[in-house]
């Protein structure tokens, strides 16, 4: 069993009921695993990205990101948003290619490291 099957479980059990702060509900949540999942899946195999990066906040797009990756059979390395660019290189260099989420705010400053991660 693996984190997807568990969403799907909790989706088909408690569909309307709230999954995530901010309300949305497991069906809601699961719609949305679901899309970037193929989302996250077609970059990969368009790419060659054997993994997902995340450099974020933490919070309910977290949360999607690291069920997406899951659901699209993609490893998920989930980064400290503080990480600077030139730590960021060594903890990415062994995973590469890999396909990265980012916010625009968390890529000040780290263009070297970041350079042929696809965006996603």
């Amino acid at each position: 069993m693996n984190l997807a099957t568990v969403l799907e479980m909790a989706g088909q059990g408690y569909g309307s009921r709230a999954a995530v702060a901010g309300g949305r509900s497991y069906d809601e949540l699961l719609a949305s695993v679901r899309r970037r999942a193929a989302v996250l899946r077609a970059n990969a195999d368009e790419t060659g990205a054997t993994g997902v990066a995340y450099l974020g906040l933490s919070g309910v797009a977290f949360v999607e990101h690291l069920l997406a990756a899951a659901w699209a059979g993609l490893p998920f390395l989930p980064l400290n948003y503080r990480t600077k660019g030139a730590e960021l290189a060594p903890l990415l260099d062994p995973f590469r290619p890999l396909l990265i989420v980012r916010g625009v705010q968390h890529a000040v400053g780290r263009g070297r490291a970041l350079r042929g991660l696809v965006r996603v």
